[in-house]
């Protein structure tokens, strides 16, 4: 700690999937993982001044001096969502994420600043929403409201009975130290409208809600400061090997109500685990409707890198060093 109380080292942690999987598909996502956060930085003593989720990764800025001190905090949120995640997709099993995890130390004031920046600003740069201080992407937006995709917040008087049962149950699991799982989820929301869901994933972040706002705000005077300097943002991390696509986001999302609406899939991670020819036919569909490319249907699809498509390679010289690029991309 510096004399003003603050910590003088943060640590940005990055984890990606392996294959660069996705690993946001809908709401159950985001409160299954952010719920085992809140439960293992209890466990682990740390302090979350930071966080991002974005489809197939996760940025974190976690006060500590070294990668030691959130080490195992990164191996046991892995650890148990990879198990969540793999319960919940009837063909999925193995690894899910990347080893080992991204982590780079951040010392004093104006590094801890421009790492606080990029996580927040991690979503509109890649188009998931518009601004940093309106979406759950990075959840700013619960610093100041207790709702995003409900209407209006929840009064538990004035709800349905499903909805009281379930915010029940959920301050149970809550108050024994218990994550949100996909089988509470699925049994609870067959019983909410489409409204009282979303009222249901708001209380659950607010519930569970780990991150130390005015941690993050202390490094910037005020909270408008810091969404100012977030919008403002369009600098890169160089302390972590962040793989990165031009294309934006939102194709994976246009593409996920696409298939839903057809009505072929009873959830869309009945995808994973298609055979080859059945996500070429899906991917034809999609590529011809969205601004995607062969590998956003591997992705999407948790196939690894190569398995829809064949890269042709022409060998050229840059400054006296044999490089591969890339000269199309075919169908395999």
């Amino acid at each position: 700690m510096d004399y003003t109380g603050q910590p003088v080292a943060l640590q940005h942690v990055y984890q990606a999937t392996k294959d660069g999987a996705l690993i946001i598909y809908t709401k159950k996502d985001i409160l299954v993982l952010f719920s085992i956060m809140s439960v293992y930085a209890a466990k682990h003593k740390l302090r979350i001044a930071g966080l991002s989720f974005m489809p197939d990764h996760y940025h974190l800025g976690v006060v500590g001096l070294s990668r030691a001190d959130v080490a195992g905090f990164e191996r046991d949120i892995t650890a148990v969502y990879t198990k969540e995640f793999n319960k919940s997709v009837e063909k999925r099993d193995g690894p899910l994420f990347r080893k080992p995890f991204g982590c780079s130390t951040k010392l004093g004031n104006k590094e801890i600043i421009s790492m606080l920046n990029y996580i927040g600003n991690n979503a509109p740069v890649k188009k998931l929403c518009s601004n940093a201080e309106n979406t759950f992407w990075n959840f700013l937006v619960y610093h100041q409201s207790s709702c995003f995709f409900a209407k209006d917040p929840v009064v538990i008087r004035n709800e349905s009975a499903a909805l009281k049962k379930a915010i029940t149950e959920l301050k149970g699991l809550k108050g024994r130290g218990r994550w949100i799982t996909y089988g509470f989820l699925d049994r609870v929301f067959s019983n909410l409208s489409i409204e009282d869901q979303n009222k249901f994933c708001d209380y659950a972040i607010c519930l569970y809600n780990f991150i130390d706002y005015d941690l993050a705000i202390s490094y910037y005077g005020s909270f408008q400061n810091m969404i100012t300097a977030m919008n403002s943002n369009t600098g890169k991390e160089f302390g972590i090997n962040e793989q990165f696509d031009v294309k934006d986001d939102r194709g994976y999302y246009k593409a996920i109500n696409y298939i839903m609406k057809s009505g072929s899939y009873a959830d869309i991670k009945d995808i994973i685990g298609l055979p080859i020819d059945d996500i070429r036919k899906l991917g034809r569909q999609l590529l011809m409707r969205f601004d995607m490319n062969w590998r956003h249907i591997e992705k999407l699809c948790h196939l690894p890198d190569g398995t829809l498509y064949q890269k042709a390679y022409s060998k050229t010289r840059v400054k006296g060093y044999s490089r591969r690029v890339p000269e199309n991309k075919k169908e395999a």
